[in-house]
């Protein structure tokens, strides 16, 4: 029975990280389809609905695999929720608050959090914003950014992105003098990297 016993964990283990594998496959899948949507005008929703039967497989197959609350989910909720923030904000909205919740779980530091959790804070910004909650979508861009700034260094690409979308956000909301300093960041961060990619 002990023999057994231990065969069939050997067995649960095997296929939990069988599971792991694909799952990561299709995620990457998932990706590769999102970016033929985004070059081809006339594939587009034929892939981003491959792509979103990629991400939902790959979800399924991490929650079987590890359980709910395993960090592996991160990255596959936060492309789905993106997926979904063309048809249905609701949806994309609780696919972000659980792909942060996930992000920061073990984080009892804000200062600390990875750049996925300011990711997901930045999309659930823009969910709030097709929703024309501007009052509401500029505190999560804001932190966001905030989030990115400390996981990546103010200098990043993803920092510009992010300074970008906070002032984007002041502009529509009516407030363009709010939005010029984190343009201006943004467009430094931007020429500080086409300098070095010129040298």
């Amino acid at each position: 029975i002990v023999q057994a016993e231990e065969g069939m964990k050997l067995l649960q283990q095997h296929f939990s990280q069988h599971k792991r594998w694909v799952a990561h496959s299709l995620v990457l899948r998932g990706e590769c389809r999102l970016e033929i949507a985004r070059r081809s005008p006339d594939q587009r929703q034929a892939m981003v609905n491959a792509a979103a039967e990629d991400l939902n497989q790959a979800i399924h197959l991490h929650v079987t695999a590890d359980g709910p609350d395993h960090p592996d989910l991160v990255g596959p909720l936060i492309l789905l929720g993106m997926v979904k923030l063309e048809s249905n904000t609701v949806d994309a909205k609780k696919m972000l608050a659980d792909a942060l919740r996930i992000a920061v779980q073990t984080c009892e530091d804000e200062d600390k959090w990875p750049p996925e959790a300011g990711i997901a804070l930045r999309r659930y910004a823009e969910a709030l914003e097709m929703e024309e909650d501007l009052g509401s979508a500029i505190p999560f861009a804001e932190k966001g950014l905030d989030v990115l700034e400390k996981a990546v260094g103010p200098e990043d690409a993803l920092v510009a992105e992010a300074l970008v979308q906070v002032g984007a956000l002041r502009v529509r909301g009516g407030w363009p003098a709010e939005a010029q300093p984190h343009l201006q960041r943004a467009l430094a961060i931007c020429g500080g990297k086409l300098d070095m990619e010129n040298q």
